[in-house]
């Protein structure tokens, strides 16, 4: 027997706080119930029929209640948006400073329905957080062997195509290096924390120019030497390799997919010949006994039962 929901609205009268119950209810146990069926599909899903999959799906919808219905939710967002959220517009650094005026965010009254409408697509076809790719420096060795891992960034983004870097930064970054490089004991310290502050301010030269050009982020930012840090709410796993904190071992993470895969690793010691290492059904997998201080690269193909799937990647990494 399926149970009626009750929708969530201000009534009158004495029955008025157990039909909110009710509904309060009701959301809750949808709420669990679409959980529940989500965490299943998503770690069990490739084991069932397509025929159970829609029954469960079928299941959770039909359980739905009322304030998840027809944009009814979405219109109560909206509704917050229009008559609560204000914004001083008579402030000088105001967002939009066409408007001087102090007035509620998305309100008509301040701009035509048709602005309204082309601001509202504008939001909506804003960039999702997967398609965002970020730099980081990655894992930061040993003391003994960051002048050289430090070195590679500076070295790396003096010679980049792709970011300008003024000559005068770069002599002063070199200086830093210097620095710490001749330092000794609690000096060495003292000299890291400037320098690491140089390769972050680096980053961020790189990171500027990533803005401008999305669909070249990735190149632009492995030219200068730095990792790719991919993020969002549903992000995907993408190849990439690091260094851990045991010395000349590397630690390999390969792309993955929803297909039944495993996962092919090569290795190799100019970029050029590559020796084919041990598949593995894992898409994690750690490399020992490598040089430190000696770059190497890496590939990872994904095979699944009809073949390769996706590209043939490659990373290159100083062993640390």
């Amino acid at each position: 027997m399926r149970t009626k929901y009750i929708r969530v609205s201000p009534v009158k009268g004495k029955n008025s706080s157990k039909k909110v119950s009710s509904s309060s209810k009701g959301i809750l146990q949808y709420l669990l119930l679409w959980l529940m069926v989500k965490i299943h599909l998503h770690y069990s899903g490739h084991g069932l029929s397509q025929k159970t999959i829609n029954e469960l799906k079928m299941s959770v919808l039909q359980r739905k209640p009322d304030l998840f219905k027809k944009g009814i939710f979405f219109r109560r967002i909206k509704y917050v948006f229009i008559n609560k959220v204000v914004i001083d517009f008579s402030r000088k650094e105001a967002l939009f400073r066409g408007s001087l005026k102090s007035g509620y965010i998305f309100s008509t009254e301040r701009f035509g329905k048709r602005e309204y409408r082309n601001f509202a697509y504008l939001m909506f076809a804003m960039p999702k957080p997967e398609n965002m790719i970020i730099g980081i420096l990655g894992p930061i060795p040993k003391m003994g062997l960051r002048a050289e891992w430090a070195k590679q960034f500076i070295d790396k983004c003096e010679s980049s195509t792709w970011v300008s870097i003024p000559a005068g930064q770069i002599s002063d970054d070199r200086d830093l290096w210097t620095t710490f490089n001749d330092a000794k004991d609690s000096a060495k310290k003292a000299a890291w924390i400037p320098l690491l502050n140089a390769l972050n301010a680096l980053l961020g030269d790189f990171m500027e120019v990533t803005y401008t050009d999305h669909p070249n982020s990735i190149v632009i930012l492995e030219s200068g030497n730095f990792k790719i840090k991919q993020m969002g709410g549903r992000t995907s796993q993408v190849f990439n390799v690091f260094n851990t904190e045991s010395s000349g071992t590397v630690r390999l993470v390969g792309t993955v997919t929803i297909k039944r895969s495993c996962h092919d690793w090569f290795i190799s010691i100019n970029g050029v010949d590559f020796i084919r290492l041990q598949p593995s059904i894992s898409s994690e997998i750690f490399i020992s006994g490598l040089t430190p201080g000696q770059k190497r690269w890496f590939r990872h193909q994904l095979i699944t039962k009809d073949g390769s799937y996706g590209p043939m990647e490659t990373r290159e990494l100083i062993v640390t």
